[in-house]
């Protein structure tokens, strides 16, 4: 019979992709993202979340804890259903949706 692979597998390192993992409604115009890792406001480019159906896209974010942002919307998004990140920042998954909770 034939050898068996030797070769052995690196990585399985620490993850560095953030993605999103909760999003809530707080208020009328404003909701709260939970990410994998730690994150701070600056991570964000000016835009990189939108509001669905409304359409709204973020006025500003806050820190919360060291893995949650605020985000303030232009205008109400009480009756949307999903946040999306839009942005294109390093070390982020690219076109995330995820569902308010």
């Amino acid at each position: 019979m034939g050898r068996w692979a030797q070769r052995r597998r690196n990585g399985g390192g620490p993850q560095t992709v953030k993605y999103m993992v909760e999003a809530t409604i707080t208020s009328a115009t404003t909701s709260e993202v939970r990410y994998n890792l730690p994150v701070v406001p600056s991570d964000f480019g000016i835009a990189s979340f939108g509001s669905t159906p409304s359409g709204e896209i973020e006025s500003s974010l806050a820190q919360v804890n060291a893995t949650t942002i605020e985000i303030t919307w232009g205008g109400p998004v009480t009756g949307d259903v999903n946040v999306e990140y839009t942005g294109t920042n390093f070390g982020f998954a690219q076109g995330q949706v995820l569902d308010y909770t």
